[in-house]
């Protein structure tokens, strides 16, 4: 396992020191698409590859993050942020001060309030990750012309990861000082608890005294960066970027609107696809020459486990013993939760379902990333222990029956069957590992149904399920421990973000202890979190998909 791990390490390596590179022969633009038509909420949200890659090239992000292991970073060009400091809720960032964008202007702090202010608007009403944004910030106020500060409603050391949004200059100056004026008139008189004013204050500024900040619209002359490392050049109707040393025979790079990407490849209407379905790719990989490339993602496919009923879900006060915390039927027993992994095969789950393009998971952290436990191996498919656990937790598999039965089990009354619903997001390959799941579980003694749902976040959240096929996506920006929603005060019916309902006192100290927010403290403090979490059978992790490119004949093996 740790001769794959660092295999994979070294191709990620080896995938990102290539960047940017042509063949020699090369020559004009590379040419990638993208599919959503909405360019602003795209460059906001970071939901669409091509546009992140095409503006991060252009804009600089606040907090830097290292493409390699997701670990922040103040290095340029990668940041604006010279240094930041954390006091209770509060995050003060201080700016480069010799930093301009390409028309002379200064880059400045109200530069970052500006974009602050665009991106906590998309965010209300984006992907549930993103959400989490402006649910958890209470706003941001310049203190001079290099320096802001973040406050948030309950800060930890992770929220860090959610001020590397990309920074825009503000296109018009007038609007830039209606909102800089309005923001701090606000601060000014703001009580001592801003949670509640924060969002009566910006609900009324957004749509009655700046009406344009919610329909903001990318204005294609903007300046970016003015040392680079790319500038960028508008031609008709479509814009390019280069390298910003000309002697450098790099290639330029554009992206274009296309509603289907593959057929457009095929076509020859570009010469470089990312992720493209992966039922398309052996399409993509009949002409001639073309070159595939594959990295680690950071997405990942996980099981979400309820240890409430789902019949009487209850919220956690704080008060009751977190034991009794109206527990799961059968996956408040750690055996039967132990049992349902070992179960799993995962090797036939990602050839079927990811045509084997994908690699098991230990955790749910992308891997290379900074907080990443390599000692932590995938678990082991073992079905002759899932029985013997089942055994062990008193469901007994009579004679001449598939399906077994409680028989003086822990949580259950005797005579009921071992059957719970496996509900998953509703996709062609969500419902392939479904069914598949299903099989090996049933194997060792389980009886399972399956249902699809639309949204995550409207099934968990009102945590009437038994276990939930569900994708991580790495959140946006990069969340740092994604476990940390696991928590005592997360797990509220309809508003927390503790799904499944898991409580460990534990735990939460532990997460509560964080003193610093140095990295390589957080690391070690999450890595043993997590080691707590995977012993306990918080949630169970599977696959992770891997990213896919496909570059047509004389693009080398590395994209922008």
């Amino acid at each position: 396992m740790m001769n794959r791990a660092r295999s994979w390490l070294i191709a990620m390596l080896l995938l990102l020191s290539l960047s940017w590179t042509l063949q020699a022969q090369l020559s004009g633009v590379i040419v990638e698409p993208f599919n959503n038509s909405n360019v602003t909420r795209a460059l906001r949200l970071c939901d669409d590859g091509a546009v992140c890659r095409f503006y991060g090239a252009i804009y600089p992000r606040l907090i830097g993050v290292d493409a390699i292991t997701g670990q922040l970073t103040t290095d340029r060009p990668l940041a604006l942020a010279q240094e930041w400091q954390v006091d209770g809720d509060v995050y003060t960032v201080r700016l480069r001060e010799d930093l301009r964008w390409s028309d002379g202007q200064a880059i400045t702090a109200y530069d970052v309030f500006y974009s602050f202010w665009i991106y906590f608007l998309e965010s209300r009403n984006g992907p549930s990750d993103l959400q989490q944004f402006s649910q958890r910030v209470i706003g941001a106020r310049p203190l001079d012309d290099h320096t802001i500060a973040f406050q948030f409603r309950q800060a930890g050391c992770d929220d860090l990861s959610r001020l590397t949004f990309l920074v825009l200059p503000v296109s018009n100056s007038d609007e830039r000082q209606a909102l800089i004026t309005a923001s701090t008139e606000f601060f000014e008189n703001a009580p001592e608890d801003l949670g509640e004013a924060w969002d009566e204050w910006r609900e009324q500024f957004t749509f009655r005294e700046f009406p344009l900040v919610s329909n903001f619209v990318i204005d294609p002359a903007l300046p970016y960066l003015a040392d680079g490392p790319y500038y960028r050049a508008d031609l008709p109707e479509r814009a390019v970027i280069y390298p910003t040393d000309r002697s450098n025979p790099l290639a330029g790079y554009e992206i274009v609107y296309r509603d289907n990407r593959v057929d457009g490849f095929l076509q020859g209407d570009f010469n470089l696809i990312s992720d493209p379905p992966f039922d398309r790719v052996q399409d993509l990989l009949t002409i001639p020459g073309v070159n595939l490339i594959t990295a680690p993602s950071a997405q990942l496919d996980y099981l979400l486990i309820n240890f409430t009923n789902p019949r009487e879900p209850r919220s956690f006060d704080g008060e009751d013993d977190p034991d009794i915390q109206n527990e799961h039927p059968l996956f408040a027993d750690p055996l039967v939760r132990q049992a349902l992994r070992a179960a799993i095969e995962v090797d036939p789950l990602i050839e079927a379902s990811l045509l084997g393009y994908g690699h098991p998971v230990s955790m749910l952290e992308a891997f290379g990333k900074w907080t990443y436990n390599t000692d932590l191996a995938p678990f082991a498919f073992d079905p002759r222990a899932a029985e013997a656990l089942l055994d062990a937790a008193n469901w007994k598999l009579l004679r001449g029956e598939s399906v077994r039965s409680c028989m003086d089990c822990a949580y259950h009354q005797d005579g009921a069957l071992l059957s719970f619903t496996l509900s998953y997001q509703n996709s062609s390959r969500n419902q392939i590992t479904a069914d598949m799941l299903t099989e090996m579980w049933e194997r060792v003694g389980f009886r399972v149904q399956t249902n699809s749902f639309d949204d995550l976040h409207e099934i968990g959240s009102e945590q009437e399920f038994d276990v939930i096929l569900a994708t991580y996506s790495g959140g946006n920006p990069y969340r740092a421990f994604p476990y940390a929603d696991l928590t005592e005060r997360e797990d509220q019916v309809e508003t927390g973000r503790n799904y499944g309902s898991y409580v460990n006192t534990d735990f939460d100290l532990r997460l509560a202890s964080e003193s610093a927010c140095e990295q390589p403290e957080q690391a070690a403090l999450y890595r043993d979190l997590t080691q707590m979490l995977i012993e306990d059978v918080a949630v169970i992790p599977l696959f992770s998909p891997d990213r896919v490119w496909i570059a047509a004949p004389g693009v080398m093996d590395r994209l922008p």
